[in-house]
Formats: C-alpha cells, structure tokens, sequence
C-alpha cells in the first residue's frame, strides 16, 4: 500500500524502474545537498508552468548520487569511488539519450586509457523520490555498485523535456562503473572523499555534552545529533553544555528535532498561529508552524497542539513516518502486515501502519520480549537513537 500524505500538486508517481546490466529492480536515491549545474531545458507544460523551478530544490544532484554510492559501499566495507569528469561527460550522453534529448548509445564512448568497464546502472525516477534507497532491496543491484573492482564513475543526469502521460516531469540518472590500475593518474579524475552518511561518522573521544559519557547507551547518536546541530543540548551556569538524555522529549521540542532533521528549510511562519495554544513568540513556534504546513502534524482535533506535552512511543512513529513522506514527496511504500511484529500492539490500533513501518526499517525492533510499549515516553537518549536511524533509512542504508 503507499500511504499518501500529499505536499505535491499530483498524484502518486508510478514506481521507478533501474535496469543493471539485464537485471531490473525498484531503485530509489538518497540526498545530501550539494550544489552542482544543471542541464537547461526549455520546455514548459501546455499550461505555462515551468519545472525548472525544481532543477536545484527536492531533485537529486550527481554529488548526492556518488555519496549514496559511497556510503552503501562503506556500508559493504568497500573501498569508494572517484567521479571522473571525462566517464561522466559519457554517461551524460548516455542519460540525455534516455530522456530523449540525444542521439547515440547509451553505451560508454571513448574514455580514458587503462580502464576496464563493469556495466552501468540506468534509473528513470520522478521528482521527490529516493532513487537509490530502495536499492537495499535488490541484490544485485546492490552488489553491482558495491563492487570492490570498480575505482572511478561516470555520472550523467537529464530531464526528460515533456511530462509523462500521468503528469510527471522524470529525471533519468546514468552510472558509468570503472576500474583502473592502482596508483594510475587517470586524467579528470576528482579525489574521493569520505562519504556523509551515518555509518562511516565516527563518534568524538570527548563527549560533547557533560552530562554524557562517552561509553554509555546511544552515545555515537547523540554525538551525531550535537555534531549535525539537530540538538545542542542545554548551555549551564557554568559554561557547559548538557544533553539530558533521561528527560522526556516534549512536543515542542520533537517538533524542533524534525525541522533540523529536514535540514532546517527556509521558512517564514504565518502572522497567525496554526495552532490556539500556540503563540507567534513562543520557543519553536516556527518549528511547530512548519509542521503543521507540511502535514507532519496537524495536532488535535480542538485546533490545539500541546507543546508541553510528552511524546509517547507511538506517536514518535507517527512523526516519523510522516518526515519519511515529506522527503519522499508526500508517500510512504509501506504494507501493515496482517500480523503484529510486536507482541502489545495489535492492527487497527492508532498509528499501527506506523508503529510496523518503523520495525520494518529497523528504525526501533523493540524490546526483548518482543513488546513495543506504544505508550511509554519516549526519552532523549533514545530519541537520538531513532533519528540517526531515520537518518540511515533516508539515506538508503542497512546497518
């Protein structure tokens, strides 16, 4: 079932087909922004409204393509990749070809000397999709770009210049696999750096809060939520910064923890408050105004949203879940199994589809005993905990 929470002005794209070399799979593709030139097309819909306006905003750039590639291959404990400008100009062609703009193969031309060449990974996808995350579900496909022999990438993007029959502007991505001698200098090569995703982040030798040690429980994610400025914790009489992971988390707060999470957007908050228990100058009101457009909470039913309120287990699955649409551009691919993967919470109970969403990511498995606890608070040790693992998910990653 896709579960759709719409924040785009269509219906829900048909799923996204990757070919690799005879073998076909879902492929979904993660981001981290990076700005990059983009190819110009000129072509408008029949009734003016121009796609160019997204060529820099929810679509996927070639430096986020070879930073997914990379963190799946540090996830396999693979050496990564080097882009080269020359292999990329070939799989441009190649993707250009693929939308339509081009003429020629779609197979490599001529490309630096000395290399060997070990297929291409084609996706056509549609904007706000994650064209590489569901590649997790391929073994194939995964295993194709997680091959220890390849060293350098070509990477090509295009637009197809007219919507499709459902009303869909689609981007093809072209992913050119090459191996080169060790140690060879293979012109237009850019170095490879170290990839951002979760997996490879190593946690600091000094904690940075002072009321967090380094060897206790979801250390590395709280550390990760400081260094990625989603929390940074409280400023004491002292000088110091505590996290205080036993603390409740608190609406509010939660609500300021998922804007950072979306990297923080520019957004100006409505003059009048979405919410009547909310104040235009209260602490995290632009937070709370952010959530409330974007549908990942409208709160209750009597208009309010109870800022002070704690955060039970079940629905931090709900704002969860939601963040997850608001990336993926207003659905989530997800099937309520029949029977409950936790022993205390049973289907058609509130925030289910949620609640089995996050265990089939292994967002949060549970407890021991195979329990949930839906409606246990939720502390910000173990908050930390779950948004580094959204992280991961977002960013295509199996731990």
């Amino acid at each position: 079932m896709r579960t759709s929470i719409r924040r785009a002005l269509v219906a829900a794209p048909t799923a996204t087909l990757l070919t690799v070399s005879g073998l076909t799979g879902a492929l979904a593709v993660e981001s981290a922004p990076a700005p990059e030139s983009t190819s110009v097309v000129t072509t408008a819909s029949a009734d003016g409204w121009d796609w160019r306006q997204y060529e820099r905003g929810d679509n996927v750039t070639s430096a986020e393509i070879l930073n997914q590639v990379n963190c799946l291959r540090a996830v396999a404990g693979v050496q990564p990749v080097a882009v080269n400008t020359t292999l990329s100009a070939l799989a441009q062609a190649a993707a250009d070809l693929r939308a339509g703009r081009g003429t020629g193969s779609t197979t490599p031309g001529k490309a630096p000397s000395g290399g060997t060449y070990h297929g291409q990974v084609q996706s056509s996808r549609y904007f706000n999709e994650e064209d590489l995350r569901s590649v997790n579900d391929s073994p194939g496909l995964r295993e194709k770009l997680t091959d220890p022999r390849t060293t350098h990438v070509g990477i090509g993007r295009a637009y197809s210049p007219q919507m499709d029959e459902e009303g869909w502007w689609s981007e093809h991505v072209v992913v050119d696999l090459w191996q080169y001698p060790a140690g060879a200098a293979v012109p237009g090569t850019v170095a490879s750096t170290v990839p951002d995703c979760p997996d490879h982040w190593v946690p600091p030798a000094v904690s940075p809060f002072k009321d967090v040690t380094t060897t206790q429980q979801f250390y590395k994610e709280m550390a990760w939520l400081a260094d990625r400025k989603i929390s940074t914790g409280w400023v004491e009489a002292d000088g110091s910064r505590t996290y205080r992971p036993l603390q409740t988390i608190k609406r509010d707060a939660m609500a300021a923890f998922l804007y950072r999470m979306a990297g923080s957007p520019d957004y100006t908050p409505p003059k009048v408050s979405p919410f009547k228990d909310v104040t235009t100058t209260q602490q995290f009101y632009k937070e709370m105004a952010w959530l409330a457009e974007n549908r990942i909470s409208t709160g209750w039913d009597d208009g309010t949203y109870r800022p002070g309120q704690t955060v039970n287990r079940d629905a931090m699955a709900a704002f969860l879940y939601r963040l997850a649409a608001y990336w993926n551009g207003g659905y989530v691919e997800h099937t309520p199994p029949v029977d409950s993967p936790f022993t205390d919470v049973s289907p058609g109970q509130q925030f289910y589809a949620e609640m089995t969403w996050l265990a089939a990511n292994e967002i949060s498995t549970g407890w021991d005993d195979g329990s949930y606890r839906a409606l246990l608070p939720v502390n910000r040790d173990a908050m930390a905990a779950f948004l580094f693992r959204l992280d991961g998910y977002h960013r295509g990653l199996t731990y």
